[in-house]
């Protein structure tokens, strides 16, 4: 069959039809049933061969060279965001992305960053993948900023004695400020807590794992670029390290389904910021600007929580009073 018949076929254009065949573009959902309707098995056919060979492509234990390694990890935004700056003494790419993962070799790298051994609690995405090669590139950023931060020793009371003050910190408008006097409350907790722009493919919005000293670090990807939703993230991260302390490192494989861990963490974060006295008032809460803004100044939370909030109990659409979520951008 032509590349033109296989697109009249599922209604698509040719240069995508040839993408498809290439394993360029994905088997959606939406292109399964229609492979499956013109050339015969099922929907979850389709979608099982797709997984199948995404997993094997992109497995880690596959990667066979250095300079295959390399084109799988997100080099651009790498150099973009000042990750790698190849020095005079470093012959190829390939030594600079060594060096930046302080490994000397493949197999090295494959040891610390291969399958299940990114110690690490995250939360994804339901919707978007998360690449193995750019989620390593992601963690082992946190690694290098992390050790630029000094802290005390871990101490889980003192960590959630702070936690009141670090929920007033929601109020802060400008990152500068809130970000500043959280790393200094969660550094003298014994926490590192760092916040690294997710390269392309690193459907990651936080995560929580101990460093090979077991000092905790929380890292965050400031993914969605506003406040409800990274506050959330932060809180939930925080309820790993208070509740799952020794079950870490652990997994969420995807965000279509919660394990207990990932409930509770959920469950934590929804109390720390709306604490129980103030959730019945929140549930009956009426759905106007005003009374969301007045809500959230007697629960001590930004008004975007309090948005971000009512969306997840459905109480209001997800088009509904995001004018009171403050939004950030990357400079």
């Amino acid at each position: 069959m032509s590349i033109e018949a296989f697109s009249l076929l599922i209604d698509e254009t040719p240069s995508f039809s040839q993408s498809l065949i290439s394993g360029k573009a994905r088997i959606t959902a939406r292109i399964a049933l229609k492979l499956s309707e013109q050339l015969g098995s099922t929907k979850d056919f389709w979608l099982t061969r797709e997984d199948q060979f995404r997993n094997e492509r992109h497995s880690v234990r596959s990667i066979q060279s250095l300079s295959e390694w390399a084109r799988l990890l997100p080099i651009s935004d790498m150099k973009k965001f000042g990750w790698l700056s190849p020095g005079k003494k470093q012959k190829s790419l390939v030594e600079a992305c060594l060096n930046f993962f302080d490994v000397p070799s493949l197999e090295a790298w494959k040891e610390t960053y291969g399958d299940n051994s990114m110690q690490s609690a995250f939360r994804k995405s339901a919707i978007r993948e998360a690449d193995d090669f750019a989620v390593a590139a992601w963690l082992r950023q946190g690694e290098i900023l992390s050790n630029r931060i000094k802290i005390n020793k871990w101490d889980k009371r003192k960590f959630l004695s702070a936690l009141p003050e670090l929920k007033r910190l929601t109020w802060y408008k400008n990152p500068s400020l809130f970000l500043r006097k959280l790393k200094e409350i969660c550094a003298n907790c014994g926490v590192y807590l760092v916040v690294v722009r997710a390269p392309k493919g690193c459907s990651i919005n936080g995560a929580a794992r101990f460093n090979k000293r077991g000092s905790p670090i929380i890292q965050l990807s400031f993914r969605y670029l506003s406040d409800d939703h990274f506050w959330f993230t932060f809180f939930h991260e925080c309820g790993h390290l208070v509740l799952h302390e020794n079950k870490i490192p652990f997994f969420e494989n995807d965000g279509m389904s919660l394990d207990q861990a990932e409930e509770e963490a959920n469950l934590f974060a929804s109390n720390q910021l709306i604490s129980l006295e103030f959730q019945p008032k929140l549930l009956n809460l009426k759905p106007s600007s005003k009374d969301i803004m007045s809500f959230a100044k007697k629960a001590g939370v930004s008004p975007g929580i309090v948005v971000g909030q009512l969306q997840h109990y459905h109480l209001i659409g997800y088009n509904q009073f995001n004018h009171l979520k403050r939004r950030f951008q990357w400079k």
